[in-house]
């Protein structure tokens, strides 16, 4: 199973779009996990920096539509806290993506596809940097490259031998 991403959310706004997704039967990996808040501005600098301690590949912080909160202040709190954890991960050494969202019900752009396109930005830095720790890089290297990344490099080299 792929790394973790863990997505703290409203149940105002962002609840009532991520159960619209639902319905609507919109998916998205499995490796997601989301916890519902009272209000994003309940999160904490300390529960970001817990998650990325135990591993996850990204944090996201869905919360009602900009300027729209539903206890006044949630996503300025939000905000301010995202900050923080980021100061603090990167004094850390740990580069671990953290985004903030204002989700809304009626929103056009389906939940599920944000969702799926800010795991795989999170989970690609995880498969791609394997190879790229090696300092003086050679062909034994490319043994530790991921099958994802060595399948599609032969897919590719394949290709461009049929096309010539």
């Amino acid at each position: 199973m792929d790394e973790a991403v863990v997505g703290f959310y409203c149940k105002e706004c962002a609840g009532a779009a991520i159960s619209l997704s639902g319905q609507q039967r919109d998916s998205y990996p499995e490796s997601i996990r989301l916890i519902e808040l009272p209000c994003l501005g309940r999160v904490s600098a300390l529960h970001i920096i817990e998650a990325a301690r135990l591993g996850v590949a990204g944090v996201f912080l869905a919360g009602c539509a900009e300027n729209r909160c539903h206890y006044r202040s949630g996503d300025a709190s939000a905000a301010e806290q995202r900050r923080l954890a980021e100061e603090l991960l990167a004094e850390a050494g740990l580069d671990v993506p953290i985004e903030q969202w204002h989700l809304c019900a009626v929103d056009r752009t389906s939940v599920a596809r944000r969702l799926r396109l800010f795991h795989a930005r999170a989970f690609f830095p995880l498969v791609h940097i394997v190879h790229h720790r090696a300092r003086f890089p050679n062909a034994i290297d490319s043994l530790y490259q991921s099958p994802v990344e060595l399948f599609s490099g032969l897919g590719l080299f394949m290709g461009v031998v049929l096309l010539i």
